[in-house]
């Protein structure tokens, strides 16, 4: 193909088995034909993971936050097994310095959408009510906000400005 005999020409080569494409786009769920290099099919995945970021094939550019979400889980509940829930404050304090940085881990460089906001604060509302013993969300809201806590939106902008 013209491509291959491109990459070729200046010394870039394909490995085929190592490879792989996908669809993004309003007819990412239509048949195309193969992918062949070097007599070999490149596979076609429904999502790709590249530099920690799992990449859908969608109609429009999306990430799964599971990998985010199931490593922040994963570091709130050593926290909790280690200290319980009975020193917010320095709970507060180690959630917010390994929990967060897991769950925000690569957002800044993707606009997120509107329901992957919610998503995301979703995870920290449900911790954060299992922190504070409570199940109304304007406690939590409150709480956070005398703690100095800012929402997870603004948290990713200010991530943004700074990289």
């Amino acid at each position: 193909s013209i491509c291959v005999d491109e990459l070729c020409f200046i010394d870039l080569l394909v490995n085929p088995n190592k490879s792989c494409w996908m669809r993004i786009g309003n007819m990412y769920k239509s048949h195309c034909a193969d992918i062949i290099i070097n007599n070999v099919v490149v596979n076609k995945r429904d999502e790709i993971t590249y530099l920690g970021s799992t990449i859908l094939a969608a109609s429009k550019f999306m990430i799964s936050l599971s990998n985010n979400k199931i490593k922040f889980f994963r570091s709130a509940n050593k926290i909790f097994g280690k200290i319980g829930t009975s020193n917010v404050p320095v709970l507060m304090k180690l959630i917010n310095s390994y929990c967060i940085s897991a769950l925000l881990y690569n957002l800044e460089v993707f606009d997120l959408n509107k329901s992957s906001l919610n998503s995301l604060k979703f995870v920290l509302n449900r911790m954060y009510m299992k922190i504070f013993k409570t199940a109304d969300v304007n406690i939590v809201q409150y709480s956070l906000y005398y703690f100095g806590e800012l929402p997870v939106d603004l948290v990713l902008t200010i991530r943004k400005f700074k990289s």
